[in-house]
């Protein structure tokens, strides 16, 4: 009798659930914006001022208030993978944007190298390097919806980016990536998702003419003197990275603007941050200063929602049935705001401008599609920190900078006076350290257990960091109640992640650079980002949901309305308020 009755009330749970699906609309356009650095705090801080596409997403859609990222050190490739996966790092391996294998190989998360051998070369001319993703451990919102379609429909997924990292980890394998070639400025993409260039993103490429725009004019949303731009800090650049203002300066001239980047101290050449991928390293944005610089400004924004405006109007023209996922990752705040900080009238005036910019992007899609058939999701792979210096100046009096070459030379020569060995610590990548595994696999294990004891309590004792842990703590840890341990265990991942991990204090920023800011920390600023959903018929419209929720559910939120399934590694359920 039991059993029937569970049986019953099984069968009606289940009715239920179809009845509130069938209730939810069946979008032919889901939009993804994804903005690169857009914390939390932002929207706070600037509400007032928002009169277009992001007021409409906070007045009309529902607002999750209180969206986390649930792991200690939030930048570009794992918050991409989350989002576009549903898991955690330490379940889709994109720990960081690179790593430092157990082998000693330096290892970017877009690049593609099996068993020594390069495969997936790009299809550009200009850009012959090979990007996929490999790298990437779990399958994504994208896979799953191209593997929907049939004979008869045919779904597309494209994510867009001026990164790679953030648009093959969007894309996932299934669907196309495309990104910018900074060398050749020009979108490319490469041969793990076009087998030929598509003679339409050829066509964009020459209409944008990116590499002859040797200066740009970068107009205030507002007038100078407008409510906007009266905040603390807005004209101190004594701390940024460029000490040029550029935002409603009249013409921007790249050359001159390059001349006034200051020189950073660097700490080992292989250390890695979106500071440095953003400048330095690899395919540099600066082996063409004109672009780089370009997409540093508005503009960048502008090009991207340019080109998915377009591959709209491309699956309209090829795909009369399908359903298309457009992932649109706009990089140019996170390339802008690591040199100017969140404080800058740069960076502020950008967000203003995105705001108009989105809710153009959101009428076009209407208009094409149908308002009806459109719902757009808004969020942020990381938020960002104040630049240390400028929190001091506010009376934060435990901001701290802290150099990364310091600290690895101060842990490499506490070991060598106690042990006798030089330059234990090979690498230092964000929050993680490498150690030289020739030399420490060459050790008795009772001697590896000392030299993790005395690092890790050297570390301990450094000014701005207030903990850490081996990678056996962290991997034995179970703490069933929440604490920041956890959020550092969540991206921990085998041959992939150091052999120590520290976290920082609150405001204390490690770096290799003497200017500038960045994120990867555990605390709000860094982890805390808007996520919105907007479209017909989802929801009481201006909605403010302050339930805590994590960016892992919007993946399995998104399938529902696609009616698809989630991912398979998707670790929490849709979001709520539906």
């Amino acid at each position: 009798m039991i059993k029937k009755i569970l049986h019953i009330c099984a069968l009606l749970f289940a009715l239920l659930c179809c009845k509130l699906v069938a209730g939810l609309p069946e979008p032919r356009v889901v939009m993804v914006i994804v903005v690169d650095q857009l914390a939390y705090h932002y929207i706070d801080k600037l509400e007032h001022f928002f009169n277009d596409g992001i007021k409409l997403m906070r007045n009309k859609g529902i607002n999750y208030e209180r969206a986390f990222f649930d792991y200690g050190a939030p930048s570009t490739a794992p918050g991409h993978a989350t989002l576009a996966t549903g898991t955690l790092p330490k379940n889709h391996g994109i720990i960081l944007n690179s790593w430092i294998r157990d082998d000693g190989k330096h290892i970017k998360c877009a690049h593609d190298e099996h068993d020594g051998a390069a495969v997936y070369k790009t299809v550009s001319s200009f850009y012959d390097k090979c990007r996929s993703a490999r790298q990437l451990m779990a399958d994504t919102l994208s896979d799953q919806l191209v593997m929907a379609s049939n004979d008869d429909v045919q779904h597309q997924a494209i994510a867009l980016s001026l990164k790679d990292r953030a648009a093959i980890n969007m894309a996932g394998t299934k669907g196309k990536a495309i990104w910018m070639d900074f060398v050749g400025s020009r979108f490319t993409s490469s041969k793990a998702y076009f087998e030929l260039f598509p003679a339409w993103l050829e066509q964009f490429n020459t209409s944008i003419n990116l590499a002859h725009r040797i200066d740009f004019e970068w107009i205030l949303r507002y007038p100078r003197s407008h409510y906007a731009y009266q905040f603390s800090h807005l004209h101190n650049y004594d701390y940024c990275a460029i000490s040029q203002p550029i935002a409603g300066q009249g013409k921007v001239i790249f050359d001159e603007v390059l001349q006034h980047r200051k020189t950073h101290k660097a700490a080992d050449p292989n250390a890695d941050t979106d500071y440095e991928e953003n400048g330095k390293n690899g395919d540099s944005p600066h082996k063409n200063t004109g672009t780089s610089l370009l997409c540093k400004t508005p503009e960048g924004n502008q090009i991207l929602i340019d080109l998915a405006k377009l591959c709209i109007d491309q699956h309209l023209k090829t795909n009369n049935n399908g359903k298309l996922l457009l992932w649109v990752s706009l990089s140019s705040l996170d390339m802008l705001g690591h040199d100017y900080g969140p404080h800058s009238a740069e960076v502020l005036d950008m967000i203003y401008q995105l705001d108009r910019q989105l809710g153009n992007l959101m009428r076009y899609a209407q208009r094409r599609v149908g308002r009806k058939s459109v719902v757009m999701a808004m969020t942020a792979d990381h938020g960002v920190g104040p630049l240390p210096e400028v929190s001091q100046d506010m009376g934060l009096d435990l901001a701290h900078r802290i150099m990364a070459p310091d600290l690895v030379k101060g842990m490499n020569d506490v070991i060598e006076q106690k042990y006798g060995l030089k330059e234990i610590v090979s690498f230092f990548k964000t929050h993680q350290f490498y150690l030289n595994k020739k030399v420490f696999d060459s050790l008795e294990a009772q001697e590896q257990k000392k030299i993790l004891k005395t690092l890790k309590k050297h570390l301990k004792q450094q000014p701005g960091i207030a903990n850490a842990w081996t990678y056996a703590d962290l991997d034995e840890h179970d703490n069933p109640a929440f604490d920041k341990t956890m959020l550092y265990k969540n991206q921990l991942y085998p041959n992939r992640s150091g052999d120590l991990i520290c976290m920082p204090a609150p405001y204390c920023l490690p770096s290799k650079h003497s200017t500038g800011t960045g994120h990867r920390t555990p605390y709000d600023y860094d982890r805390h980002v808007p996520l919105c959903l907007y479209g017909h018929g989802l929801g009481k419209p201006g909605s403010k949901i302050m339930q805590t929720v994590s960016t892992t559910q919007l993946a399995p939120t998104l399938a529902k309305l696609l009616r698809i399934s989630a991912p398979s590694a998707c670790v929490d359920p849709a979001l709520p308020g539906f």
